[in-house]
């Protein structure tokens, strides 16, 4: 057996523009793929005032995360349903928002991060043979 080059063609749109997943109990989220083209610009942006600790290496891991959650608001987490505070009442998505609950709620930025990981996520056959489908991955819960 031989593996086929084409399993690593992705689908270009959803790495931009996010997929849903669902993360249980009725939430999703729609997360585009780490190291899209917006996100990596946002990284290069929000960077260049730290370059010299950068290059240096003394750039303090709080800095870095902090630069990481703000990109990840803007270019990595699109959207999600389902998601409600702890009064029950449902949380609307922002940027903002989503980069106060990324910082707050650490377990759930890592969530974001998996996602953004998953290569098969964004596979262009899996998603073309999902076709028809509810149109969201799941967890398997």
């Amino acid at each position: 057996m031989t593996l086929k080059i084409s399993t690593f063609k992705t689908n270009v749109e959803s790495e931009q523009e996010g997929v849903w997943v669902d993360i249980g109990s009725g939430a999703r989220i729609k997360v585009a793929r780490m190291n899209n083209f917006a996100y990596e610009d946002e990284i290069r942006r929000l960077g260049k005032p730290h370059l010299r600790a950068i290059r240096l290496g003394t750039l303090e891991n709080e800095t870095l995360e902090k630069i990481t959650i703000k990109a990840f608001s803007l270019h990595i987490l699109k959207d999600w349903d389902g998601i409600d505070d702890d009064k029950g009442e449902p949380i609307p998505f922002s940027s903002a928002k989503a980069e106060e609950l990324m910082t707050d709620y650490r377990d759930f930025y890592r969530m974001v991060q998996e996602f953004a990981n998953e290569q098969d996520l964004y596979r262009k056959a899996e998603q073309e043979d999902a076709e028809g489908n509810s149109g969201s991955a799941s967890l398997g819960t």
